[in-house]
């Protein structure tokens, strides 16, 4: 018996400044998958001199027979394209538009970002030449579909989000050889793959499909918490009984905080630094406490680590937060050589420059916000080295500091997945 597709509309936002896209794909058999992207967008920059859309001098192009691409009639910040006949696992189709630069003077630097939630059957990529541009450059960009899982007899819809963006940038500070060919960001697998499915992944070393940022949702006690990707590389240092496996391998770690709590102590007087993190309230509230409020299927994935400092030989935990060096590659006390930098601040270059704790080289990156989105100042199980009464801590403006431990300060951990 013949298969039949159902043809359903897909509309999906493509635009040049901030703007939102959505995009429905439906299908009920392997013959025809209907793809459709439509949208609107508006600039709201008052410099009329800042001209940045797609060029209507070059025809968009469509992989053959695999639909059409065009630019909208009425609005050269709009692209539209349909694809069909996408009949078998790995069969794609190609959409490449081209953007222009036409600002007086002004150099444009590009971004595109595509997010797809059905990522059982579809996969989305993107990918630009040159995204930075000087006045009156152009550059290709191409969106390509490509069918990963054949659809049988049932429909499925998924929904594309993603946003097309050009800011202003000094003309002559676009630099064209930043990249010649840039690829967009991965579908965020992360949020969409169940615990076990991460698990499983990351035991098989297939964590290319995990970028370092990617973030996911937890749910305690009925509040939603947010948490990214903040490493996945193994140091050569990691299997040294006498170094800490807390930035080794597969780390996920809370974007904000998940309570506030004294390190130490309930006083001046009673405030240490030299007692272990292991005798820290903030240990007995994540191993005790926290770890036990996670869902089960995360409980269930959350890996053993060894924690090593100076009052102690070996700690096992399961849930902990970080060390300076972890954040900021830079440790005021006598364990910077005990833990190494997570990818997510190495690859967003955080840095101590001239070993002065003030300065912070993209501290924009360190800074956090509690549940209702207040920037916090957030605790580090370092102890600080020039007293016995403090441990170090990031600021709210994403700085490192020092605090003495009976002080209240924000709690935001991270754990290992093996």
């Amino acid at each position: 018996m013949k298969k039949r597709m159902k043809k359903k509309d897909v509309q999906i936002l493509l635009f040049i400044l901030i703007a939102f896209v959505s995009l429905s794909i439906s299908y009920a058999a392997i013959t025809s998958i209907i793809l459709t992207i439509n949208g609107t967008a508006s600039a709201e920059a008052d410099d009329i001199n800042f001209k940045v859309h797609f060029d209507r001098s070059v025809s968009p192009t469509m992989t053959v027979n695999k639909g059409s691409a065009e630019i909208d009639e009425y609005d050269d910040k709009i692209a539209h394209f349909n694809v069909n006949n996408l009949e078998g696992t790995g069969d794609s189709a190609t959409a490449e538009y081209t953007v222009i630069n036409e600002s007086n003077g002004i150099g444009a630097r590009i971004n595109l970002d595509l997010t797809n939630t059905n990522t059982e059957y579809f996969r989305v990529t993107e990918t630009i030449d040159d995204i930075e541009l000087q006045a009156g450059d152009t550059t290709k960009v191409r969106i390509v579909v490509e069918l990963i899982k054949e659809p049988t007899n049932h429909e499925e819809t998924t929904e594309i989000i993603g946003t097309l963006t050009a800011r202003a940038v000094q003309n002559g500070s676009a630099n064209s050889s930043v990249s010649d060919t840039v690829t967009g960001h991965k579908p965020n697998y992360f949020a969409t793959d169940s615990w076990s499915t991460i698990q499983t992944n990351i035991r098989n070393n297939n964590i290319d499909r995990y970028n370092i940022g990617d973030t996911k949702t937890v749910s305690i006690d009925g509040n939603d918490y947010t948490v990214r990707v903040s490493n996945k590389s193994t140091a050569s240092n990691c299997s040294n009984a006498n170094y800490s496996q807390t930035a080794c391998g597969f780390v996920v770690e809370f974007t904000g905080a998940v309570a506030n709590s004294p390190m130490y102590g309930n006083s001046i007087e009673t405030a240490s630094n030299n007692i272990g993190y292991q005798s820290t309230l903030v240990y007995s509230y994540l191993e005790n406490t926290l770890y036990n409020k996670l869902p089960e299927d995360l409980q269930n994935v959350i890996s053993n680590t060894r924690l090593i400092e100076n009052h102690v030989d070996q700690l096992d935990v399961r849930v902990y937060i970080l060390s300076a060096k972890e954040v900021f590659n830079y440790d005021q006390s006598s364990e910077n050589d005990l833990s190494t930098q997570l990818d997510y601040y190495s690859e967003n270059e955080v840095s101590v420059p001239s070993n002065d704790p003030n300065t912070v080289n993209n501290n924009r990156f360190t800074i956090k916000t509690s549940i209702d989105d207040n920037r916090i100042y957030w605790w580090l199980r370092s102890p600080y080295k020039d007293d016995n009464q403090s441990f170090q801590q990031v600021t709210d403006g994403g700085y490192l500091y020092k605090m003495y431990s009976h002080y209240n300060d924000y709690v935001s951990p991270a754990f290992r997945i093996s």
